[in-house]
């Protein structure tokens, strides 16, 4: 039997002005939300019903605006999430007998949460990379107790950014799968299917494709051409199979990964700490069943983070943007990948399924306002329909409005200082590998408007949110540049900001148009954390200081290897007392009739470490001329580091001293 909430509320979009709240439910219903001051004193309600995604899944989408002219700033807020149906109005937010603290702390009987002033320094919360059945302690329970312990306002964080893979659709766990594909089915009402073939006949109903560890062969079969056929699985120039043994294919399973992610109330009994296991049904043995059993205990580590991440998600607003696993490992990596996903309808229909939950559940309330109720529409139709002939339509419809010019996932938020989220996987360059991770040719005034449509921040600091790092550890990177010379692009991830040196050159130089003084990047994806900088310059123009910030991974340690000994390489490069361009380099791109010079350095920990690869997530203070970071982990706060905001004396002198600046 489903629960009556699938997923949420989450707190989404929220000001002064507007306060958003989202919730997926397993029935039809009207939802109200009403927000109160800290007194209970009503400030402001809305209603909205919900819109059906599948037979089980209806989501709503709430604004609310106040009835004054703002909500309060600087204090604490509350709201409830109320269902209106046949006549009967269910309080979904109250507390339950058992578990008092399933939205809200000790103390309090409904979420909780703050709008800060313009005034305030700026406090984001930051974090990627969350695999459930990853290695380590879900870094969600270390933000968990973290903010229990904030009692007052202005300690609360604004925002909460995720900075990509939210989901791991590729890699599911084989203790996950059945229920994963069961929920699936559930929430949907249908047996999807899917086109065996890389045309678009013969569809199979997904019901033949159930089981543990069944997938990969299907897909090696239909999605890969006989040249990637004859190499290796995983090793293909389209969808990796490495791990594909239990991908999800349907849209009702994207969906079960979410409320798997967010929602206890979703998950198999079996997988619950203090219960018997259960045999592996696949019929694994050796090494596959030890591998399966090791994931067991990797989830059932994971359950208090599911916890951890419902309260979270409902007391701080979260922004979300997608980067590759939420629909598949290496998602529009380059150019041929690109062009085999459009010679393949098996391909094409499992990427609309995964970016059709990536709208229902992260994209939507990102920013209500830039998706229409017609794209709505599009999307809802396209979820439902179960005719395969009229799918192959909806489809069409569905990557036709995708495609528009006016279509965007970037957005602004209504953080202070405003935060541009940037779309670093749907909306690539087509040229040749490695290609540029924005295609500035035909999103540049996009992106222009959306920046004008925000005031700057204190301290005239522009904040931007990359998936993938801006600036990358030089030696790692430098790795994975002779790896793809090599013929193995894929093998190393070669899709890093510098990797395209005209792409690279031409985004710096927008960044830089944009930031008066400080821009700071907030990044994910590498499983790694770092801090470094970047003293970019025009011959003619006041250097200005980047700031690169990157967190990962919440829950998925991962980093050995020939790359672990790369950032060791960068580790070692740092220690030295040497000029800037010396301590990490030093690079000269073409932009435009100018050139751009670029020196960078890796920022050193209080413990002289330059890398974290613990599962942690950060914590930004954006101070009048500094920021503070610390990195949570479970072991509590730790790495707490402080940066100018603006280029020191000695990065200025350093400038000056450089032989190639002077001949630029």
């Amino acid at each position: 039997m489903l629960p009556s909430i699938l997923a949420g509320p989450l707190l989404r979009r929220s000001s002064s002005r507007c306060v958003t709240v989202w919730i997926a439910l397993s029935e039809s219903a009207s939802i109200e939300v009403e927000v109160f001051d800290g007194g209970g004193k009503g400030l402001g309600r809305a209603k909205a019903d919900t819109i059906a995604f599948g037979g089980s899944l209806h989501v709503a989408l709430v604004s609310v605006l106040p009835d004054a002219d703002l909500f309060p700033t600087g204090a604490w807020l509350n709201y409830a999430v109320r269902m209106h149906r046949g006549g009967r109005t269910t309080d979904l937010t109250a507390s339950r007998p058992g578990e008092p603290e399933r939205f809200a702390y000790a103390g309090r009987k409904l979420p909780a949460f703050v709008i800060h002033s313009p005034e305030k320094a700026a406090q984001i919360v930051f974090g990627s990379c969350r695999k459930l059945h990853g290695d380590g302690e879900d870094a969600m329970v270390a933000l968990d107790k973290w903010l229990a312990e904030q009692v007052k306002p202005d300690s609360w964080p604004q925002a909460l950014f995720l900075t990509g893979d939210q989901i791991y659709a590729d890699d599911v766990a084989g203790p996950l799968a059945l229920r994963v594909q069961a929920l699936g089915r559930t929430l949907s009402g249908q047996d999807e299917s899917i086109p065996s073939s890389r045309s678009n006949t013969d569809p199979t109903p997904i019901s033949r494709l159930g089981g543990v560890g069944v997938r990969r062969p299907f897909l090696y079969e239909h999605l890969l051409d006989r040249k990637s056929r004859g190499g290796s699985a995983g090793t293909a120039d389209f969808f990796d199979l490495a791990e594909a043994d239990n991908h999800l294919l349907s849209f009702g399973e994207y969906a079960a990964m979410y409320c798997l992610a967010w929602n206890p109330e979703c998950w198999p009994v079996a997988l619950l700490p203090g219960m018997e296991p259960t045999r592996d049904p696949g019929g694994y043995v050796g090494k596959a069943n030890t591998r399966h059993e090791e994931q067991r205990r990797r989830l059932e580590l994971a359950f208090p983070g599911v916890h951890s991440a419902r309260r979270v998600l409902a007391q701080v607003p979260s922004s979300m943007i997608l980067d590759d696993h939420e629909i598949t490992d290496d998602f529009l990596i380059d150019r041929r990948w690109q062009e085999q996903l459009r010679n393949s309808a098996l391909g094409r229909r499992v990427v609309c399924n995964g970016l059709a939950a990536y709208f229902v559940f992260q994209a939507w309330g990102n920013d209500p306002a830039a998706f229409t109720p017609e794209f709505v529409k599009i999307v809802s139709d396209y979820c439902l329909e179960a005719d395969a002939d009229k799918k192959k339509a909806h489809e069409e419809k569905f990557l036709k409005a995708m495609a528009s010019p006016e279509f965007r996932w970037e957005f602004m938020t209504e953080t202070n200082p405003p935060a541009l989220f940037l779309d670093t996987r749907t909306r690539r360059s087509d040229g040749r590998s490695p290609v540029a991770l924005i295609d500035l040719e035909s999103r540049g005034k996009q992106l222009e408007a959306l920046v004008k449509s925000r005031a700057f921040g204190p301290a005239d600091v522009f904040l931007c949110i990359s998936p993938s790092p801006l600036l990358g550890l030089d030696s790692t990177e430098a790795f994975q540049r002779t790896a793809a010379a090599l013929g193995s692009t894929r093998t190393f991830d070669y899709e890093v900001w510098s990797g395209s040196e005209s792409g690279y050159a031409a985004f710096l130089t927008k960044l830089l148009g944009w930031t008066r003084k400080t821009a700071i990047v907030l990044s994910g994806d590498v499983h790694y954390s770092f801090i470094a900088t970047m003293t970019p310059s025009f011959q003619t123009a006041t250097p200005k200081r980047i700031i690169q910030i990157t967190s990962s991974a919440l829950k998925n340690v991962s980093y050995g290897g020939v790359l672990r000994a790369a950032m060791r390489m960068d580790e070692q490069r740092v220690r030295f007392d040497a000029p800037l361009h010396e301590r990490l380099g030093h690079e000269v791109f073409a932009a435009g009739e100018r050139k751009l010079v670029v020196h960078r350095s890796l920022i050193a920990f209080p413990d002289r470490s330059r890398t974290l690869t613990a599962n942690n997530v950060g914590i930004l203070r954006i101070q009048s001329s500094s920021l503070d970071c610390d990195f949570l982990t479970e072991k509590g706060p730790s790495r707490r580091f402080t940066v100018s905001l603006v280029p020191s004396a000695k990065d200025l002198s350093d400038l000056g001293e450089c032989s190639k600046c002077q001949q630029q």
